[in-house]
């Protein structure tokens, strides 16, 4: 890999780290939870959470991730 294609990649990491840190921590857990293949029920029964809730939870955050990286998204491509 470049130091360019490097660079870039830290950056993209870097957005993803901050547009998570806005989201709340139960929503925010959830789905990282999810996004490792964690199955909802699993997810229900280590947060002791009913899984109707975790299936919301988890819509929420993904709802709020894609609105959050497209605003970060366009204000870098603003700078």
């Amino acid at each position: 890999a470049t130091v360019e294609a490097t660079e870039e990649r830290l950056r993209e990491v870097t957005k993803v780290q901050e547009v998570l840190a806005k989201i709340p921590p139960p929503q925010r857990d959830a789905l990282k939870m999810s996004a490792i293949g964690v199955p909802y029920s699993i997810i229900a029964e280590l947060t002791h959470t009913p899984i109707g809730t975790i299936k919301s939870r988890i819509h929420s955050a993904r709802n709020m991730f894609r609105r959050l990286y497209e605003a970060a998204t366009s204000q870098a491509a603003a700078a």
